[in-house]
This record gives structure tokens, C-alpha cells and sequence, in this order.
């Protein structure tokens, strides 16, 4: 729920709006939220999961709304119901903000994993040179920075009105390019309808949120909304995933056909119907950098980027060719690689002991951890020891939690299995589930305090030798650990720190 304020305009000054019937009044604001509604204010209803558009119209007008907008209303007063309300309001905060439809555009990334990544090195490719480039994402909002120092928002893709308010204040801060997560809930709830996205990128698709969209068909669907919007003028797809046919589909489908490049990391051969391919070959792998060739529309170039991981090539494949696909060249874009860095919580490495290592991840998908782990192992010295500390949030799709379970225990020399997010479920129920996948229960550990779960692992590993590594999934960035209806302050990064400090002493 959140509300937009925009310079003063009559809504009958937007040619869509006055078609429909608008009144003649003039408004400054809108919002979803009837509880914020005030006189010059234009409410937005709209249907959720718990109540249909009109629940709260009466009390918005009661409220002193200046008009209602929506679909599927019922006829009254000062109510306007159209087809395509979003694009109605897009219409009307463009105009009321003297933008025109080429003020702003919006790259958008969708997919299971690497989105925060993608979305971070793209905006650094934009902006590392001192161009303002807005951020909306996991993170938080605001003009990106290589700190990642970023406002929290309500979610990875906030709500509608929530993304105009936020896309306001960005364009009036100088940005002219924006940066955006977009969620599966995102593209199935309407949140990002009628925003000027230009450019979409697709990273790829997993098992998650099957407790919202049942299965993997359904998830795939709402992932390929993202390719059906009005506005979309290029397409960026991940040519090393067969969930991408559907993508490819989707943009056949249209009337329109906006340009499509795809990008595949060697030896994956990219899929049929992909058409022009950035591609790239991992030349080495160390711990926190590779060196990777890349070659595309022409042109070769070769790159030293401080990242760590193989599935990290391939988030800055995809961020390449959201560059390339709008005009950019390898040549000018391989000047700015070097200086990018991965957003802090994404395979942040820190120093325990003699020459030990912790590694804090985000991954929380079986698919995201079998990744990080396989990258970890890939670059570790043949004969050391790999170690994780994870768990699996409550209130989340519980079909993942052995799979998680069972990724562990096969790539991983030892595991302890802790909370997560745990939120309204029991902390052992979930850690219960995660452990029924693996096939020696017995061998798995199982400390339900996160914080103890961590001390732990970092003495086993600090007991290790040189080269050996742990990695803590899960949690990656967050500063919160969210136990029943509160949110307990917790960093897994600091947590590390405080016990390398602790086994150094």
C-alpha cells in the first residue's frame, strides 16, 4: 500500500481518462491505500487475493478521493472503470510530471536466481562512470552505488503504486535508466503494469514459490508475463535454458517483435530460436576472480572481473547483453567490467584462521546452493574440506526443503543444518524436512540457534587446514531474522567476523 504525489493536474487533461467519463477535478495524488486518501487524491482499486477491486471504494470517496480508478467497478459517481487501468495512471504521472514516454526506461529482471546480481552489475555498467541509474530490488532502492547502500523497500518489486512513487523520486534525482528485480508474484499481482519497461532479461528458472504458484508450469507462466508487456522493446534471455522457449514463444506471439539476444556460458549450446548469442568461455577460476572470453554481434573481448563462481559468468553474461542489446558495444563495456564487484551478500568471502575461508551467500533454492557449492568446490585446492551452514524459510514452499537437504549432503563434505527465516512455523519442523533428503541423516548436524550454528561451523573450520572453505547460505545480505511476527535484528556477516575474531584470539 503506498501512495504517489505528482504536480497538480486535471484528469481530464489525460485523453484516456477523459473518454472514459473522467470528472472534471484535479488531483496530486494517487494511492492503493483508502486509509491515505485525501481531498485531491485519485484511489486505485484494485482486486487482491482477500477482497475484489470495489471493497474499499465507498470508504475512498467517503475519504474525499477526487475520483476512483480501477476495472470491473461498479458504476457510481466519481467512480472510472477501464480495461487497462495501469496504463491509465502511467499516462496521467508522465504527463502531470512533464515526462515524455522517452523520460525514463526500465531494464527489468526476472528469473529463480541471480536477479540482485544481474541487476547489480548492469546498473554498475551504466552508472560506474557517474551516470545516475535508479535501483529497485531486494537490496532496497535508489541511485546505485557499488556500496549497495539502498533504502529498504516493502519487497523485491513493491507494488505499483509503490514503483511510481519510487520511480518519481529517481527520475527527479537524474536518473534516466532504472534497474528492477521483478518477482513472479510481481508479474501475477500487476506491479510493475504499465511501467516504461524497455528491457527484459531472463536468467534462468528453478524450483521456488510453489506454495504460491502450485507448480513449475505456473511459475513458468508468470516469469513470461514479463515478455508479453506493451512497452518491452528488447528481450535478453539465458540461451542455456529450455525454460527460455517459452520466452522465445511468448515474444513470437506479439505483433510487435522487439530485439532478442541470448547469452550462454561454454559448453552449453544455446537453444533453438535464439538467434544472435553473447557467448562465453570460463579461461580460469580462482577464489574471488575469473577471467572469461566473451564473443558477440561481431566482436571478442576478454575480461578479469573480481567475481566468484562459474553461475557468476553467467550473471555477467546476462548483464552484458542487456548493454549490447540497446546499442553498446564490447569494446566500450569491457572498460567497465574490471571495476564492477558483486553486491555485498553474494558470495562475500572473508578470511577465518591459516588461510581458511567463510563465504556468505544468499542462496536459498536447492538449484542456488548446488551452484554456489559446485563454484566454492571448483575453486578450492584439490583435497581441502567444503563445509555449509544452512536452513530453509518458513512459510515458503516446503517441497524445496529436502531437495536443499539432499544438494548438501552431496557436495558438501560436511553440513549443519540450522533457522533460516523461520517466521510462523517451528524452526525443527523445517530443519526436519530439510534433513528427510539427505540419505545419512546421522551425519548431518542439526543446531537450531542460527548464531551458534555459525560459531560452530567457523571452529570446525578454523580446526581445518589451509584452502578449506565454509559456506553460510541463505541470508546473504539480510540484517534481520524474521522469528513469528517479529523481526530480530541478525547479520550472518557479522557473525562471521565476530567468531574469525574469536578463533584468531
Amino acid at each position: 500500500m503506498a501512495r504517489v504525489d505528482i504536480p497538480e493536474i486535471d484528469l481530464r487533461e489525460v485523453a484516456v481518462l477523459r473518454h472514459a467519463g473522467a470528472p472534471d477535478r484535479r488531483i496530486a495524488s494517487i494511492s492503493d491505500d483508502s486509509r491515505q486518501v485525501e481531498p485531491g487524491t485519485l484511489f486505485y482499486a484494485r482486486e487482491t487475493q482477500s477482497h475484489g477491486a470495489d471493497r474499499f471504494v465507498a470508504d475512498a470517496l467517503a475519504q474525499g478521493a477526487a475520483a476512483v480508478l480501477g476495472s470491473g467497478l461498479t458504476p457510481a459517481p466519481g467512480v472510472i472503470s477501464i480495461d487497462r487501468p495501469e496504463e491509465a495512471m502511467a499516462d496521467l504521472i508522465l504527463q502531470a510530471n512533464g515526462w515524455s514516454s522517452e523520460s525514463v526506461g526500465i531494464t527489468a529482471v526476472t528469473g529463480t536466481n541471480g536477479k540482485t546480481t544481474v541487476s547489480h552489475l548492469l546498473a554498475g555498467l551504466i552508472g560506474i562512470d557517474g551516470e545516475p541509474v535508479g535501483v529497485i530490488g531486494t537490496l532496497g532502492w535508489g541511485l546505485w552505488s557499488p556500496r549497495a547502500d539502498y533504502e529498504t523497500t516493502t519487497n523485491t518489486t513493491p507494488g505499483l503504486i509503490e514503483n511510481w512513487s519510487l520511480i518519481t523520486r529517481l527520475v527527479r534525482e537524474g536518473a534516466r535508466e532504472i534497474v528492477m528485480e521483478v518477482s513472479s508474484h510481481a508479474l501475477t499481482q500487476g506491479r510493475v503494469e504499465g511501467l516504461p519497461i524497455r528491457t527484459g532479461v531472463f536468467t534462468n528458472l528453478g524450483r521456488d514459490h510453489f506454495d504460491y504458484h502450485g507448480d513449475i508450469d505456473a511459475y513458468l507462466a508468470a516469469k513470461a508475463h514479463l515478455f508479453t508487456l506493451p512497452s518491452l522493446r528488447q528481450a535478453v534471455l539465458n540461451g542455456g535454458q529450455s525454460a527460455s522457449e517459452t520466452m522465445l514463444a511468448t515474444l513470437a506471439a506479439r505483433s510487435d517483435a522487439p530485439r532478442t539476444l541470448c547469452f550462454a556460458l561454454a559448453p552449453v549450446k544455446p537453444i533453438a530460436g535464439c538467434g544472435p548469442t553473447l557467448s562465453g568461455h570460463l579461461e580460469s577460476l580462482e577464489a574471488g576472480r575469473l577471467r572469461l572470453a566473451v564473443r558477440g554481434r561481431g566482436e571478442r573481448a576478454s575480461l578479469n572481473v573480481p567475481l566468484a563462481g562459474r553461475f557468476n559468468a553467467e550473471n555477467l553474461l546476462a548483464a552484458l547483453a542487456a548493454r549490447l542489446v540497446v546499442g553498446e558495444t564490447l569494446e566500450t563495456l569491457a572498460d567497465r567490467v574490471g571495476r564492477l564487484k558483486a553486491p555485498p551478500g553474494r558470495m562475500e568471502s572473508f578470511k577465518i584462521g591459516r588461510g581458511m575461508t567463510a563465504v556468505v551467500d544468499y542462496a536459498h533454492t536447492a538449484d542456488a546452493l548446488e551452484n554456489v557449492l559446485s563454484s566454492l568446490r571448483e575453486s578450492m585446492p584439490q583435497g581441502c574440506r567444503l563445509g555449509v551452514v544452512f536452513g530453509a524459510g518458513g512459510d515458503r514452499d516446503p517441497g524445496k526443503r529436502p531437495l536443499m537437504g539432499a544438494v548438501a549432503e552431496r557436495l558438501a563434505d560436511w553440513a549443519i543444518v540450522t533457522s533460516d527465516n523461520p517466521r510462523s512455523e517451528s524452526p525443527e519442523a523445517i530443519i526436519e524436512a530439510i534433513v528427510a533428503g539427505t540419505k545419512a541423516p546421522e551425519s548431518i548436524d542439526q543446531i537450531i540457534d542460527r548464531h551458534e550454528a555459525i560459531a560452530t561451523g567457523i571452529r570446525r573450520l578454523a580446526d581445518g587446514r589451509p584452502g578449506d572453505c565454509l559456506l553460510i547460505a541463505g541470508k546473504g545480505h539480510e540484517t534481520g531474522q524474521q522469528v513469528g511476527d517479529q523481526t530480530l535484528p541478525f547479520d550472518d556477516r557479522l557473525v562471521v567476523r565476530e567468531q574469525a575474531r574469536e578463533v584468531a584470539a
